[in-house]
């Protein structure tokens, strides 16, 4: 029985870590974005990369948000919020 709590446990932190997610708050003229993202599809992106307030390259498509990181890499999100 312990085994199997063990193994259920593991399996349902493992659900929670692939569903889990991360947000990024971009402002471009005025708005401020709200972009949501998946931590392991970041492409190594680390919260607190890009700091408050740094000023970067963004790039809204539809319902997308893609910000341009110190790498050249570009950090794809998710619009969830828009706030004027």
């Amino acid at each position: 029985m312990e085994n199997w709590t063990r193994a259920e446990r593991e399996i349902l932190e493992s659900e929670a870590r692939q569903n889990r997610r991360a947000a990024i708050v971009v402002k471009v003229h005025g708005v401020q974005y709200v972009g949501e993202y998946q931590p392991e599809y970041a492409d190594g992106y680390i919260p607190g990369e890009i700091g408050a307030g740094s000023s970067v390259a963004v790039r809204l498509q539809g319902d997308k948000m893609y910000v341009k990181r110190s790498n050249g890499k570009e950090l794809e999100t998710r619009i969830v919020r828009k706030i004027e």
